[in-house]
């Protein structure tokens, strides 16, 4: 069979024709990041304190939606997996930034509690379908011995994108109203998100006569990651059926109950012991910990073990859930807040790289799609789980404390991962992808 002959690179990278089109894809991711999850995730810090706050709403009823929110992004992702796999991922991207607008504008003018779960439905659609699967799927063919690089300095963009996000709109809420901003929201998105995805991102290098990092054997002197797994074909039975997943889905699901519930509620617990126009500025520093978390770990990432930072990092963030619940004064309250922040994108990141290095490139959709939706069963549950606790432990600091206890329940069971052995499926498999991705 002859070899197809590569697809031209976008125009835009005429501006550095050197240079190797990967980065490209992870400044498109950048920007796309900044907007798509900076909002679309931070948006639960704001809307669980603006909608009890403007509207009325109950408490409870609104953090269960919010914890709807995340138990819906892992299913839907569990369905887009394997077809981002076999179609690619840009038209999910596209698709999803379109919904995840839509959504925030319609949430902002509900008026009921019973249009609560069906708002955060749509905006968990358009979630999952623009965030984590499809842009990790991108980078995971882009980057193998640079990987950690590439996702740390992509993902920078959610942390820049929250720290913007919470104050401005906390602060627009209280200037033009809710549906004024959640429209706002959803016109950033678009205007942002939209143009990025038909002129910069690409999915496969391959498809334009390339090769991840730009040469492989940037690959092959990886200490850490196999090439020959990073080629593997997986079945998404196959994977199922290994300790390794099953370990990384409970070990991320335990650190997400508490990271979620913490995120969820942050803002919310500052504005029982000051006002909320101080508030917000504190529910800034979890995406600027994040900002400066992730940039410190991605940036060395690549040459060490990634299971034990992982393993460190959920420690850190237990320690921080520790302090906040203890602190009184606002200052004791904001540094708790800021340690906490400098695990948490980091968290989310070594989800994605840890499925990565340990599952490969071709299934990576299937099989980070299965882990995310463990993970994300669970940690719906945090902001439930807050809410809930939040009436019987006397407040707050009280409900924050159990979660310190599933930070460490996660660290213990990352520290017993390692290379999966089952057999790999065959790429003539149902679920295995085609052997030429769309873009």
């Amino acid at each position: 069979m002859p070899t197809p002959t590569p697809r031209p690179l976008p125009a835009i990278h005429r501006l550095a024709p050197k240079a190797f089109y990967g980065w490209f894809v992870v400044a498109g991711t950048f920007f796309q990041s900044i907007v798509c999850v900076g909002i679309g995730f931070y948006s639960q810090q704001v809307l669980v304190d603006a909608l009890p706050a403007v509207r009325g709403f109950d408490r409870v009823a609104v953090s269960t939606a919010s914890g709807a929110f995340f138990l819906l992004v892992g299913v839907f992702g569990f369905a887009i997996g394997p077809l981002v796999d076999r179609l690619g991922a840009r038209r999910f991207i596209f698709a999803g930034s379109l919904l995840l607008g839509l959504a925030l504008a319609a949430i902002g003018r509900i008026e009921s509690e019973a249009a609560l779960l069906p708002g955060f439905a749509l905006l968990a659609l358009g979630f999952a379908f623009c965030t984590s699967v499809p842009t990790g799927a991108i980078l995971t063919r882009w980057f193998v011995a640079k990987r950690s690089l590439a996702t740390m300095l992509s993902q920078t963009g959610v942390s820049l994108g929250g720290a913007i996000m919470i104050p401005a709109a906390t602060a627009t809420i209280a200037w033009k109203g809710l549906p004024w901003t959640t429209g706002a929201m959803a016109w950033t998105i678009w205007i942002v998100a939209l143009p990025i995805v038909v002129w910069v991102l690409r999915m496969d290098p391959t498809d334009h006569g390339l090769e991840p990092d730009g040469s492989l054997d940037h690959a092959r002197a990886s200490r850490h990651v196999s090439l020959s797994a990073q080629q593997r074909v997986w079945r998404r039975r196959d994977a199922l059926a290994t300790r390794t997943f099953w370990l990384l889905a409970a070990g991320f699901g335990c650190a997400l109950v508490a990271q979620v519930g913490m995120v969820a509620h942050q803002l919310a617990a500052l504005s029982e012991q000051m006002p909320r126009s101080t508030a917000m500025w504190g529910g800034s520093l979890i995406p600027l910990g994040s900002f400066i978390g992730r940039f410190a770990v991605g940036s060395f990432a690549d040459r060490f073990d990634k299971r034990r930072l992982a393993v460190g990092l959920l420690c850190v963030q237990g320690l921080g859930i520790l302090l906040f619940s203890w602190a009184t004064s606002p200052l004791a309250l904001f540094a708790s807040t800021l340690l906490f922040g400098l695990t948490i994108g980091n968290i989310f990141m070594f989800q994605s790289l840890l499925t990565a290095d340990l599952f490969g490139i071709p299934s990576f959709g299937r099989v980070y799609g299965a882990v995310q939706l463990c993970s994300q069963i669970a940690s719906g549950a945090g902001p439930i789980l807050v809410g809930a606790l939040h009436a019987t432990a006397g407040g707050y600091p009280g409900a924050l404390r159990w979660l310190v206890l599933l930070s460490l329940a996660g660290a213990a069971l990352l520290s017993r991962v390692r290379p999966p052995h089952a057999q790999a499926g065959s790429d003539h498999e149902e679920d295995a992808p085609s052997a030429a991705t769309a873009g």
